[in-house]
């Protein structure tokens, strides 16, 4: 075989169509495709299960930093850094994944400063106001002026510092951590999204379909008895070819 051939990017694919994860320790094992269409049969149904549903998210989400980034599928990981593929603009990546997924991800959150600055801007504005309006510092309405004067700014000063929240969550670093937040932000419509399931002749001629156009050959060249490792080879331009 082809040493350029590349097992594990073929099973990124099949769990983008079927929407659950494959450890890497079972990838080993899955050199036939038929080996690989019995492991889909027996665990296809875990996307109904919450765990699952965290790789249904993740799935959906990996397509749309691939689309709105132009990053190859393998740039995302589970354990991607979110700061390495999105370094600048995050709020308009962060409103186009949206509008991609169809999800409401988690708020991005002004950096420490804008916050501490905001605060004490906010309190020097309430107690400056009451000043400026003359009343008594000892006087009974102070301290509602202060208070309310303080509240009403600190509103104003953060929907006025709503373009810097660029930050992510402090529990949402790395892609796998932004599936499961996502996931809690739309538990619902992910559910109902994966309730539907295939049958067992669908899932052999969408495996053949997967396959077939991951490797450039034809559906109906494939077989159960298909060999990854034997029976897969590549030519010289790159195209993959069924030993017969």
């Amino acid at each position: 075989m082809n040493m350029d051939f590349d097992l594990s990017e073929l099973v990124l694919e099949v769990e983008d169509v079927f929407g659950f994860s494959i450890p890497e320790e079972d990838v080993i094992g899955l050199t036939t495709l038929g080996k690989l269409y019995d492991y889909v049969i027996a665990h296809r149904f875990r996307a109904k299960q919450d765990a699952c549903l965290t790789s249904v998210t993740f799935y959906k989400i990996r397509r749309a930093l691939m689309s709105v980034l132009k990053i190859p599928r393998d740039a995302v990981r589970v354990s991607t850094e979110l700061l390495a593929i999105i370094p600048k603009r995050r709020r308009k990546t962060w409103r186009a994944i949206e509008k991609t997924t169809g999800f409401r991800l988690p708020y991005l959150r002004r950096p420490r400063w804008v916050v501490t600055t905001a605060t004490v801007a906010a309190v020097a504005l309430g107690i400056a106001t009451p000043v400026l309006l003359g009343l008594k510092p000892f006087g009974g309405g102070i301290a509602v002026a202060i208070v309310s004067t303080a509240v009403f700014g600190l509103i104003f000063l953060y929907r006025l510092t709503e373009f810097l929240a660029y930050e992510f969550p402090p529990d949402v670093a790395t892609a796998g951590q932004l599936a499961k937040a996502t996931l809690a932000r739309n538990y619902q419509p992910i559910v109902a999204e994966s309730k539907k399931s295939a049958t067992d002749a669908e899932v052999w001629e969408i495996l053949q379909r997967t396959v077939g156009e991951q490797l450039g050959v034809q559906p109906d060249q494939l077989r159960k008895q298909t060999d990854f490792l034997k029976d897969i080879d590549l030519d010289l331009l790159g195209r993959a070819k069924v030993t017969p």
